[in-house]
């Protein structure tokens, strides 16, 4: 007999019904064919399904902590006078504001509060551009800063050779100062005054 005809060789079935064993071949081979690649499907999903569980487990973790840095962050420069000897931390403290932006735990105001405070860190280390920088984008956030961060911007674009925005920054705050009902807002206005001649006159400052 061929290796065709063994092939086609008829058999009877469970059902009683004459079947040839390379029906049966096929029939098991198609089965087979179709488990593997449910099987694959499977198990992808299950997979994917176990790292989306860790990432966002990570995720949440992540976020704790960060939300757990920002809160100390914010102590640190919401007391940023005690800070005044250790310009570092400060510094520190207040990028950690900066970096992560306004998000539900920091406001606009505090971001801002965390650039004049970094600007302070800043020139107490002598980083007099960053902090002209720092206090620049702490009133931009909040304009109501403006007036408390005129002196300190002003005395960092001296300190970083910027004499000729001087003039036009201490008129404004001239300005600002005869709105105002303070007792030291006269001599305090005399002095810039004298900053203006002494600037017009190429003369350095006391400062």
């Amino acid at each position: 007999m061929s290796a065709y005809e063994k092939s086609s060789k008829l058999t009877p079935s469970s059902s009683g019904v004459v079947v040839s064993n390379s029906r049966n071949r096929s029939s098991s081979l198609f089965k087979k064919r179709t488990l593997f690649p449910i099987g694959g499907v499977l198990f992808v999903l299950i997979v994917g399904a176990l790292v989306f569980a860790l990432l966002h487990n990570h995720k949440a973790t992540n976020k704790t902590k960060l939300a757990e840095t920002t809160t100390q962050a914010q102590k640190a420069v919401d007391n940023s006078i005690s800070y005044a000897s250790n310009p570092a931390s400060l510094k520190a403290q207040s990028s950690i504001i900066i970096n992560g932006g306004v998000t539900s735990t920091v406001s606009k105001a505090q971001l801002a509060q965390a650039y004049a405070a970094r600007g302070d860190a800043e020139s107490n280390s002598q980083e007099y551009v960053a902090a002209n920088a720092d206090y620049t984008s702490a009133q931009t956030l909040d304009p109501r800063l403006s007036d408390s961060l005129a002196y300190r911007e002003f005395y960092v674009r001296y300190k970083s050779g910027q004499r000729k925005t001087l003039i036009p920054l201490l008129q404004q705050m001239i300005k600002s100062l005869s709105a105002t009902s303070n007792d030291f807002a006269g001599s305090t206005e005399a002095t810039y005054q004298q900053y203006i001649q002494d600037l017009q006159n190429g003369q350095d400052l006391p400062l």
